[in-house]
């Protein structure tokens, strides 16, 4: 029995040692820069809002696979739907997120805490994003365009560093 165990793990040494890391697509995702600065507009229809948001790679090839980790800061302004900042305010969240796909074309999903000052939804301290992102590996520029909580219906650019 036990020269029988020893042979199994023996013979299945090798498979163990494989990789996958030789494919083409090996490390397309750590072609990325480690930080990046965009700005987004969106609307909710009974909100407009404006921002910034800056980004930092955690880890740019999770699970092996074509998934990178960012934690990223935001702050930006809202107004109600007649543009005035009378019932506005300021909003700032954190969160972290996972950026699925190779090359050119990405999903973005991601939640964590936030917190609105002023106006009348002030408090509500959760943030979310869902998001189509355009960015080339090794590329400067970011474009991206989703729904997220508290901007809403979003477009937005900017730069990788």
């Amino acid at each position: 029995m036990k020269k029988l165990l020893i042979i199994l793990l023996l013979g299945c040494a090798p498979c163990f040692g494989q990789s996958d890391k030789s494919g083409s697509d090996f490390n397309e995702t750590s072609k990325f820069h480690k930080n990046a600065l965009y700005f987004n507009a969106g609307t909710a229809v009974l909100w407009h809002q404006a921002g910034a948001s800056y980004e930092h790679i955690i880890n740019p090839r999770i699970f092996d696979r074509n998934i990178m980790w960012t934690v990223k800061g935001s702050l930006g302004a809202y107004m109600w739907w007649d543009w005035s900042f009378d019932y506005g305010g300021v909003y700032s969240n954190v969160q972290t997120c996972l950026i699925f796909g190779k090359k050119n074309h990405h999903v973005e999903v991601g939640a964590g805490a936030g917190y609105i000052f002023g106006g009348d939804i002030g408090g509500v301290p959760f943030a979310t994003t869902l998001a189509y992102r355009y960015q080339k590996p090794g590329g400067k520029g970011i474009f991206r365009a989703g729904l997220s909580f508290p901007e809403g219906f979003f477009i937005g650019g900017g730069f990788s560093f």
